[in-house]
């Protein structure tokens, strides 16, 4: 969808019930997890804090060739150089997502590894997002306790079978529903404002 010159692209896989979200399989839709709830009186403040992660530039990294394998550093790092989005201080951006070609389907997914998950942290990586219905290896729950321990946010499921890999974008992702310490839906787009030809 294009608006004036930004193109607004909807990365966002459809939930088909509530109770599906417990599952967090790929018939959870694209969802996040919350432990946290706002407190009343200083609800907007503490809210605010709790959403800046997911609102913000972010990275699109291409790690197709990986698809259906764990994610290394060292395969995080060769994505960073081929679109020279590394610096001095790490990666570019706090915000990155991940394409890793899942289609929706397979039961076959792209997870994230130790050493990836150690690589983030140090580069204060403030959210990561990812295509796999899950960023964990099947039956495993370890990256979600790290990134939670590490205040790191993170968005699985998205739907980024239609977008551009190694760029940069504006992310915008927002909870349809507050579920305290449950798995929360997730509405998510993408703006690029380099594509309005």
């Amino acid at each position: 969808m294009l608006t004036d010159n930004l193109r607004v692209s909807d990365i966002s896989r459809p939930l088909r019930s509530v109770d599906e979200l417990d599952d967090c399989g790929s018939g959870a839709g694209t969802f996040t997890y919350t432990n946290a709830e706002p407190d009343h009186e200083t609800s907007k403040e503490v809210t605010s804090n709790l959403l800046a992660p997911y609102i913000g530039p972010c990275l699109m990294l291409d790690l197709s060739r990986q698809q259906g394998k764990e994610l290394t550093a060292d395969d995080l790092m060769q994505a960073c150089a081929f679109i020279e989005a590394e610096s001095d201080e790490g990666f570019l951006l706090e915000r990155v997502l991940l394409k890793t070609g899942y289609d929706g389907s397979s039961s076959d997914y792209s997870y994230l590894s130790p050493d990836a998950m150690l690589l983030l942290r140090s580069r204060s990586v403030l959210l990561v997002g990812i295509d796999s219905p899950q960023i964990d290896a099947p039956g495993q729950k370890s990256n979600e306790v790290f990134m939670r321990h590490n205040k790191i946010s993170w968005i699985a499921n998205l739907n980024l079978e239609s977008t551009r890999s190694d760029r940069q974008y504006l992310l915008a992702a927002l909870p349809l529903l507050h579920r305290r310490d449950s798995v929360v839906p997730i509405r998510a787009v993408l703006i690029d404002p380099t594509e309005a030809d």
